[in-house]
């Protein structure tokens, strides 16, 4: 078993700011329905973190695959360490989309059928 900080080592600093923003998307993932607001930090809530997911996540998806190509291409004893970025980075990807899912399903849901 790795430690935590032996993990956060492998992941490297990028990385790990990237799953770090990955993290706070998915905890303050807008509720479907709320209406738009324009000022104050409700516009933060409605237009920046729902701009900010979908380019995270294809960001996050894009490292998947570089991080794919280097496990294809890795010596044996480094395969372990890409496999556990691979594991992290799907877990991200996955908690990301889960989370922002019923937000989006909602808006690019037509009015007609609501």
């Amino acid at each position: 078993m790795i430690s935590a900080r032996a993990f956060a080592a492998e992941l490297g600093v990028l990385r790990m700011a990237l799953l770090a923003l990955t993290g706070i998307l998915a905890l303050s993932a807008t509720d479907p329905g709320v209406p738009l607001s324009l000022q104050g930090l409700a516009l933060i809530r409605t237009l920046v973190l729902p701009a900010a997911a979908p380019l995270v996540f294809f960001v996050l998806l894009f490292d998947i695959l570089m991080s794919s190509v280097r496990l294809a291409d890795a010596l044996p004893e480094a395969r372990a360490r890409w496999r556990r970025v691979l594991a992290a980075e799907v877990v991200f990807v996955l908690w990301l989309l889960l989370s922002w899912l019923p937000f989006f399903r909602e808006v690019l849901t037509p009015v007609a059928e609501r």
